[in-house]
């Protein structure tokens, strides 16, 4: 993976297009963009070089970079590249169209059960890979987690179809889990 991911020094709008606005975090802005030539949908994350919080450096986010570039897992999100232009980093991840799980409970409610147990298995894989690479995750919360649905359109017309493929593909992922724990007899 580490050699795949690129660093440019050029500017990412000369590949990118910014389709809108996905959130402000702690450290930046992040934007649904599309890639010019391929039409791949990313998340671009643009974090200020002169706006670092907390006590983080230059070398914290390059550091970020580095362990980003060794992340191979399903469950953790993606970097395809990163841009260092001007008074910016940016980094080009994988979009998640989903969202984060935050706004999806509070648009839920509430999760049954068994979509409660697929989140869970998911995080603590992901958690238990990182960990295993010697890796922290130091922000651990529901606005951090992202979700995505193999089966949702880009920009599905209503809510309620949305919710219904978020829960479709998870019901998917119950069938494999559940092979999994009986396979394991942890069931």
């Amino acid at each position: 993976t580490q050699n795949i991911i690129r660093k440019h020094s050029g500017n990412p709008l000369d590949n990118y297009n910014i389709i809108k606005k996905l959130g402000k975090g702690t450290f930046g802005t992040v934007y649904k963009v599309i890639h010019k030539t391929t039409g791949c949908i990313r998340a671009m994350k643009v974090i200020p070089k002169n706006n670092m919080k907390n006590g983080f450096t230059d070398d914290d986010i390059i550091q970020e970079i580095n362990i980003m570039k060794t992340l191979e897992h399903p469950h953790i999100i993606k970097l395809f590249e990163f841009y260092i232009y001007k008074e910016n980093y940016y980094l080009i991840n994988e979009f998640c169209t989903e969202g984060d799980l935050s706004d999806k409970l509070y648009k839920l409610k509430v999760f049954p059960e068994f979509v409660v147990k697929i989140l869970m298995i998911q995080i603590f894989n992901a958690v238990k890979y990182l960990n295993e690479k010697n890796i922290i995750h130091g922000d651990l919360k529901l606005e951090n987690i992202m979700i995505d649905s193999y089966l949702n359109d880009d920009e599905p017309p209503s809510n309620k179809k949305n919710e219904d493929n978020f829960i479709s593909s998870l019901l998917q992922d119950e069938k494999e889990i559940n092979e999994y724990l009986k396979e394991k007899d942890l069931r």
